[in-house]
């Protein structure tokens, strides 16, 4: 896995863009495409909490293949009401770890 993560606009899967060349983390950062936009730290952290629950849904669907194949009953999926968001990534932004809380476990 890169050490780097894309930030990009969630609607239109494409890399977020800035006015200047090296933004901080009260810069805006905007998609070229929709427009939507936000500071980088801001961005940065719905970024990682989407990938966050990228992660819980792909645990939660191991799980249910693993109660559905066990016999012991069937376990249905729900209807997701799950939070929408502006920014996302595939992997943490600036080394903000897994959001355990040990201080960036990289995994």
């Amino acid at each position: 896995m890169s050490d780097q993560a894309t930030l990009m606009c969630a609607s239109c899967d494409v890399a977020v863009k800035s006015r200047v060349d090296a933004p901080g983390d009260d810069d805006i950062v905007f998609c070229p495409e929709c427009g939507v936009e936000n500071t980088l730290a801001t961005a940065a952290a719905e970024a990682n909490d989407y990938m966050r629950e990228q992660e819980s849904q792909a645990v939660m669907a191991d799980l249910r293949r693993i109660v559905n194949g066990s016999g012991d009953g069937e376990v249905q999926d729900r209807p997701y009401a799950g939070k929408t968001f502006r920014f996302k990534a595939e992997h943490p932004i600036n080394g903000a770890g897994c959001g355990c809380g040990s201080g960036g476990c990289g995994s």
